[in-house]
C-alpha cells in the first residue's frame, strides 16, 4: 500500500530544507575572510644594535681619587672609576654627581652583608641558572669570577663583562648624549656556553640611589596614573619593595595573575633628590622589562629605582594533564636590544612635573604619539551605549537593553538638552554580543537592522556627534565561538592552547584580519571608528611555531589595527592606554584612576594626564559607576579627562544574567539629569581641551591646582567639593 500523499510531501520539504541550510552553512563557510591568513603589511624585523668599536681607555687620566673623565659634551661629563666599577655623570651647571652606586662613605654605615653587599656596589645584578637544577642563582659586579674590559666608544665607553665560572658574557655601552646617560645592552654581545642560561639582568640597579642623608625627595614609579614613594619614609615599609612588569604579566608562562592590580602601563620611572631629579625612559625591550623601586630599610639603607630585563620566561611545566607542575625557564633567550635613557633634570624641572614633561618630548620626538588635539568650543561627552548581551551559558539568547532606534532617541534627547559635543561608543552589536561567532560580520537582529542602524550614525552625524563602534578582536569563549581554538588561538610556551575560564585570546594576525572585517562592514554605515578593546590594556606573546610572535610583534600588529580603523574609519580608541598603544589612538577611555594599594604608594600624581593631554583625549571612567562619586569626578576635573557615562535606554536589569552584567545602574532615564549637569562642569574646561598641562601642584591639605599652556588654572578643592577655572599664573 502506497504511503499518503501529505507524508511524502513532508520528507520532500524537510529535505529541500536540509539542502537550503547545508547550502547556507556552505557559502557562509565558503565565503568567509581567511582569519588566520598573512596579514597585508611587513612584520616587524628584528634589527639588533650592532656592538660598537672601541680604543683602549689610556691610562695616567684618573684624577686623585681614581675618577677618568671619559666624554664631556658642555653641559655633561661621564666618569668611570675603573679600579671600582663605578660610574657617574657630572652636571657642569650645578656641580651634582649622578652616580651608579653608594660612596665608600655610605657604604660604611650599611649592615648588609654577603651578595646584598656586594650588589649596593655593582654597576649591574645578573640571574642565571644551571640547565640540570633550574634554580635562581646571583652574580654581580664584584665577583672575582668577573673580567671586565673597558673601552672609549663614539660616545662613551663600553664595559664588556665575563664570568670565566660560569662561561656568561654580556656588554653594557655607556653613552653620554644632550640630556644625559643612555646605557645599552645589545643582545648581539651576550654568550653562554656550557650548561649556564641567563635569566636577567638589573643595568645600574643603585644608579642614583638615595641614601638617609640626602635631600628630601621620592622615587616615582608609574603606578596608575602616577605614583610616588617618597623619602624620609612617611608610612611604614610594608614588603620589600616595588616590582611590577611593564604592561603586565606574561600570559604564556601558565601564570594568571590572582589580583586586580592594574599593569604598569608607561616603561618610564624616575628619581629626585632636592633640586636634582632624573627621568630613565626603558628605550628598548620594555616588553620583557620589569620596574624595581626599593625603599631604604628593605635591602640595606639606600632608596633606588631601576630597570630589569628579563631574557627568559619563567612558567609553570605540567607534570600531567591535571596534577603538580614544577617552575622551569624557556630554552630560547627571547633576542631583544636593551636600553635605558636618563634625562637629568635640576631647579624648577626636578619633580614629577618635570619627569612627565620630558617623557612626552621623549614621545613626541620619536613619535610615538602622533596626534595632536584641536581647540574646541564644547568639551565632548564619551557616551557608551551597550547594545545588549547574551545570558552566561548562551540558552536564553541576546537580551537587548538599547536597540539603535534607541540609541537614535538618546542622542537626539542629549543635543536637545544642551550637549553640544559628543563621542558615542557602541558595545556588544554583533550577533549574539558576546558570543559572538565572529566568522562573519553580522550585526544582532534584535537591534533593529541596517536602516535602524544607518538612521542612528546619519541623526548623529547631523547633530554633530561622532560614532564608534567597539571592536572586540582579541578574545572569544571556546564554548560559543566558530573559530577552533586551535587554529586561532595562541600557544603557551609548553605549545597547548591557552585557556583561562573557558576563554582563548586570537592571535594577533587574527585579530587584524577581524578588524578589517569589522572595518569594512561598518565603513557602508558612515561609522567613525572602532573603539578597541584589549588592544591597549593587555599584551601577550605566541608560541605557536606558525607565528611565533613575541610581545613587541603582537604591539606592532595593534598599532596596524589601530592604523587601519584611522585610515579606513577616521579615528580609534584604546582602554586604558598602554604605551604602544599611544602611536595611533586618538583616544583612550579609563585612563587608571587610581594606585595599587600593596605597595605602599605614598601620593598619587597626574604623571599619565601631563603626557598625553593635547596630545590624546582620554576618560577616567564612567560616571554612573564611580566606586566615589564626588571624589572620582573631582579627580577627573584636576587631571584633565574628559566627562564619560555608560548607559542602556532599558533596565539594567536587562543586562543582569549576561557578560555586561558589571553596570550596575545604567538607565539613561535614570541618569539624564545628572549626566547634564556634571556635562556642563566639563564644558567649562573646553579652553584647556588642546593645551599641554605646564604645571600640576598641591597648595594645602586636599587642594590641588592644574595650569595649563594657554594660561588658564584650574583649583580642585576637595575639602569644599569645588572647582574653579581661572585664567592666568604660572609656575
Amino acid at each position: 500500500m502506497d504511503k499518503p500523499i501529505w507524508k511524502n510531501r513532508k520528507v520532500t520539504i524537510t529535505a529541500a530544507v536540509a539542502i537550503v541550510l547545508l547550502a547556507v552553512w556552505l557559502y557562509s563557510i565558503l565565503s568567509a575572510p581567511d582569519l588566520s591568513g598573512k596579514v597585508d603589511f611587513e612584520p616587524r624585523k628584528s634589527n639588533f644594535m650592532p656592538v660598537a668599536q672601541g680604543t683602549s681607555l689610556g691610562s695616567g687620566a684618573a684624577d686623585a681619587k681614581g675618577w677618568t673623565t671619559i666624554k664631556e659634551n658642555g653641559r655633561y661629563a661621564l666618569l668611570l672609576h675603573e679600579a671600582t666599577g663605578n660610574v657617574a655623570v657630572r652636571d657642569a651647571e650645578t656641580g651634582f654627581e649622578w652616580k651608579a652606586f653608594a660612596t665608600p662613605e655610605q657604604l660604611a654605615k650599611e649592615k648588609v652583608s654577603g651578595l646584598l653587599r656586594t650588589n649596593l656596589e655593582s654597576a649591574f645584578i645578573m640571574e642565571y641558572f644551571t640547565s640540570s637544577k633550574i634554580q635562581r642563582q646571583i652574580k654581580n659586579a664584584k665577583d672575582e669570577q668577573l673580567e671586565v674590559k673597558y673601552s672609549r666608544t663614539e660616545t662613551g665607553f663600553a664595559a664588556d663583562y665575563h664570568f670565566k665560572d660560569i662561561k656568561i658574557g654580556f656588554r653594557m655601552e655607556y653613552e653620554l648624549t644632550e640630556n644625559g646617560l643612555k646605557v645599552n645592552i645589545p643582545v648581539e654581545s651576550i654568550t653562554e656556553k656550557a650548561e649556564f642560561r641567563l635569566i636577567s639582568i638589573e643595568s645600574l640597579p643603585f644608579f642614583g640611589a638615595a641614601a638617609p642623608e640626602a635631600e628630601a625627595g621620592y622615587m616615582f614609579i608609574p603606578d596608575g596614573p602616577g605614583g610616588l614613594i617618597r623619602f624620609p619614609q612617611k608610612n611604614i615599609l610594608v614588603g620589600k619593595g616595588y616590582e611590577q612588569p611593564i604592561y603586565g604579566p606574561e600570559y604564556t608562562g601558565n601564570q594568571f595573575p590572582e589580583t586586580n592590580m592594574a599593569p604598569l602601563a608607561l616603561p618610564v620611572f624616575g628619581m629626585k633628590q632636592g633640586d636634582n631629579a632624573f627621568v630613565a625612559i626603558i628605550d628598548k625591550g620594555e616588553f620583557t622589562a620589569w620596574i624595581k623601586a626599593i625603599p631604604s630599610g628593605a635591602v640595606g639603607t639606600m632608596n633606588s629605582v631601576s630597570a630589569k630585563f628579563i631574557y627568559r620566561q619563567e612558567y609553570d611545566r605540567r607534570l600531567s594533564l591535571g596534577g603538580a607542575s614544577v617552575r622551569a625557564f624557556q630554552e630560547q633567550m627571547t633576542k631583544q636590544d636593551r636600553a635605558v635613557e636618563y634625562r637629568f633634570l635640576t631647579g624648577d624641572d626636578a619633580d614629577y612635573v618635570g619627569m612627565a614633561q620630558a617623557y612626552r618630548k621623549y614621545m613626541l620626538d620619536s613619535e610615538k604619539i602622533t596626534s595632536k588635539l584641536e581647540p574646541v568650543d564644547h568639551v565632548p561627552l564619551d557616551l557608551t551605549l551597550i547594545a545588549g548581551d547574551s545570558d552566561w551559558n548562551g540558552y536564553a539568547g541576546y537580551a537587548p537593553a538599547t536597540t539603535f532606534p534607541q540609541a537614535k532617541f538618546i542622542q537626539e534627547d542629549l543635543k536637545k538638552s544642551g550637549v553640544e559635543a559628543m563621542n558615542i561608543t557602541y558595545e556588544a552589536w554583533l550577533k549574539d554580543g558576546s558570543l559572538s561567532e565572529k566568522r562573519t560580520f553580522s550585526l544582532e537582529g534584535k537591534l533593529g537592522g541596517d536602516k535602524a542602524l544607518k538612521s542612528f550614525v546619519d541623526s548623529a552625524h547631523e547633530n554633530g556627534y561622532k560614532v564608534m563602534f567597539q571592536a572586540k578582536v582579541t578574545e572569544a569563549d571556546t564554548e560559543f565561538v566558530k573559530h577552533s581554538p586551535k587554529t586561532f588561538g595562541i600557544r603557551s610556551i609548553e605549545g597547548n592552547v591557552l585557556i583561562d575560564g573557558g576563554w582563548f585570546w586570537f592571535n594577533p594576525n587574527v585579530a587584524y584580519n577581524l578588524t578589517k572585517n569589522i572595518g569594512q562592514n561598518l565603513k557602508k554605515f558612515g561609522v567613525d571608528g572602532l573603539q578597541f578593546d584589549g588592544i591597549g590594556s593587555a599584551i601577550y606573546r605566541d608560541y605557536n611555531p606558525k607565528y611565533n610572535f613575541q610581545r613587541e610583534d603582537t604591539a606592532q600588529v595593534f598599532q596596524q589595527m589601530q592604523q587601519y580603523a584611522n585610515e579606513e574609519l577616521g579615528t580609534n580608541g584604546v582602554y586604558f592606554g598602554n604605551a604602544y598603544s599611544l602611536k595611533y589612538a586618538k583616544h583612550i577611555q579609563g585612563v587608571p584612576n587610581d594606585v595599587n594599594d600593596q605597595y605602599g604608594v605614598d601620593e598619587m600624581v597626574p604623571f599619565m594626564p601631563i603626557v598625553l593631554h593635547g596630545s590624546i583625549s582620554y576618560n577616567m571612567g564612567d560616571g554612573n559607576v564611580r566606586n566615589d562619586y564626588e571624589k572620582e569626578f573631582l579627580k577627573a576635573i584636576e587631571y584633565g579627562a574628559v566627562p564619560a557615562f555608560i548607559l542602556t535606554h532599558e533596565s539594567t536589569r536587562t543586562l543582569l544574567d549576561t557578560y555586561s552584567w558589571g553596570v550596575y545602574s545604567s538607565r539613561y532615564e535614570f541618569w539624564k539629569d545628572k549626566l547634564l549637569k556634571e556635562y556642563k562642569d566639563f564644558d567649562g574646561l573646553a579652553s584647556t581641551y588642546d593645551q599641554p598641562i605646564k604645571d600640576h601642584r598641591q597648595l594645602s591639605d586636599n587642594v590641588f591646582v592644574t595650569e595649563y599652556a594657554n594660561g588658564v588654572s584650574v583649583t580642585v578643592d576637595y575639602n569644599s567639593k569645588s572647582f574653579r577655572v581661572e585664567k592666568g599664573g604660572s609656575r
